[in-house]
């Protein structure tokens, strides 16, 4: 076997083995019948045309560069103070490192596709946003509020089950307390640029961006993994095309 196919194998043990392992709420022959795959593939691709329809109709590339100029003026007029900065790069690590302890966990338990999670991706984001001093740290900020209902419902109806490594429980809990917090913050700080900026224009814009990252990624990728993978074997489980996507997301 080749470098290549070494690197492929490994890659895909590490993304589901533990996921398809547990069953149950993580994946299984119960996902799998639930709705074929072919159903979620039409889904996804009936979805993001819309997606792409709305993006050209509505003409987002020129909403989202003037956005970016005022954004950018607003912040030159707004320095941050150094207690204000402090505590962003403070809060932006803790974002980044709870982010890489999760990546720890899942990767313990081979389970790598459960990054995709929204609420994991989330927790990068905004911590992102906090260590950022520019405009994209206001754009991820506003554009990021619509996803905060779907981690509002992970506390609401905690799905725990298979969180079993030390501290993994507390970590769960303490990460969905801090993203659900931080946007309060995060809106007001820099005498509230990013609050100011926030609308139902911008909501929708979020709302826009949520759609096409969970039907070009979540959806069918995470089916695929951890879905229809039922009964056959683990080391030839995930699709080539999954990791093709998440190199491609990766460059955006």
């Amino acid at each position: 076997m080749g470098t290549y196919e070494s690197i492929v194998k490994h890659l895909q043990y590490a993304l589901a083995k533990g996921a398809l392992e547990k069953g149950g709420t993580w994946g299984g022959p119960e996902c799998s019948q639930a709705v074929p795959l072919n159903i979620h593939i039409y889904e996804s691709l009936a979805v993001l045309s819309i997606c792409a329809l709305i993006y050209y109709l509505f003409n987002f590339s020129k909403k989202l560069r003037h956005l970016e100029n005022l954004v950018r003026i607003d912040l030159k007029a707004n320095p941050p103070s150094t207690f204000e900065r402090r505590f962003d790069v403070i809060f932006g690590t803790i974002h980044i490192l709870m982010f890489l302890q999760i990546l720890y966990y899942k990767y313990n338990i081979f389970s790598l596709i459960n990054m995709l999670q929204p609420c994991h991706q989330i927790l990068l984001f905004q911590g992102i946003a906090l260590l950022s001093k520019g405009n994209k740290g206001v754009l991820i900020t506003i554009f990021i509020l619509p996803a905060l209902t779907g981690t509002l419902l992970a506390m609401l109806f905690p799905e725990t089950v298979g969180l079993d490594q030390p501290l993994e429980m507390e970590a769960y809990w303490l990460q969905h307390y801090l993203i659900q917090a931080m946007p309060l913050y995060l809106l007001l700080r820099r005498n509230g640029v990013a609050l100011r900026h926030a609308s139902l224009n911008k909501g929708f814009i979020g709302i826009w961006i949520l759609a096409v990252l969970h039907f070009f990624l979540f959806e069918v990728n995470y089916v695929d993994v951890i879905c229809v993978c039922v009964g056959q074997n683990t080391d030839d489980c995930v699709p080539i095309h999954v990791l093709i996507r998440l190199w491609m997301l990766s460059c955006l």
